[in-house]
């Protein structure tokens, strides 16, 4: 087994719910009942070859109508409504009709939705939501000309347990979670503590497909 990267929840959780397919599982724990099962889902991650480094965790579109961005964090970071702002710029420039943009008749185009799965060891309230007038220098005189909502779940032990049950995927990867950061706190070396933590999620069934 190779070095451990020292990001591995982010990596882990980015190519878990890319790689594997489940994002439709992942947006209907957030959004129980939002989409029909059987909706078409495409990735439309960004690419950081594209834009140099600067990507998102992992974006999905729902039958042209919905545009899902989802972004990890394990530690508290205010700024992701701007950064999902510029997230979502992209994903449209890519999808959307430069022609049709300039013509008479308004479009129609993917509604967006922002969510953060927080899984960090600063205390965090069960749900919160970040918004992008908050960070704004003046506040505004009246509705904010410019606005932008960010979901963010706590996904820790004890916090949000239905949205949990929800998706198996997401439930196995904070059980992975949970174990490595409880052997790195009982002493072991983050690379040590991951592995052991691998090998415990493959003997209790967890996660056994893709960890192996």
């Amino acid at each position: 087994m190779g070095k451990v990267n020292r990001r591995y929840k982010a990596s882990v959780f980015t190519h878990l719910f890319r790689e594997t397919g489940k994002g439709f599982e992942l947006y209907n724990a957030v959004a129980p009942g939002r989409l029909p099962a059987g909706t078409p889902v495409e990735d439309v991650t960004l690419s950081g070859v594209l834009y140099m480094g600067r990507v998102n965790d992992f974006s999905l579109l729902a039958a042209g109508k919905l545009a899902v961005f989802f972004e990890h964090q394990s530690t508290i970071n205010r700024n992701i409504p701007l950064r999902d702002l510029l997230y979502c710029g992209r994903v449209y420039e890519s999808i959307v009709s430069n022609k049709k943009m300039y013509s008479e008749k308004r479009m129609a185009i993917p509604t967006p939705e922002f969510y953060v799965l927080y899984n960090g060891i600063k205390p965090f309230p069960e749900k919160m939501a970040y918004r992008l007038s908050d960070m704004f220098a003046l506040p505004p005189t009246g509705e904010p000309a410019l606005e932008l909502v960010v979901n963010v779940f706590n996904v820790n032990e004890g916090f949000n347990e239905g949205l949990l049950k929800r998706s198996v995927t997401l439930s196995g990867y904070m059980a992975l979670v949970n174990k490595a950061r409880g052997h790195e706190s009982g002493g072991m070396k983050r690379s040590a503590a991951v592995r052991a933590a691998i090998r415990e999620g493959i003997r209790e069934g967890i996660l056994v497909e893709y960890l192996e």
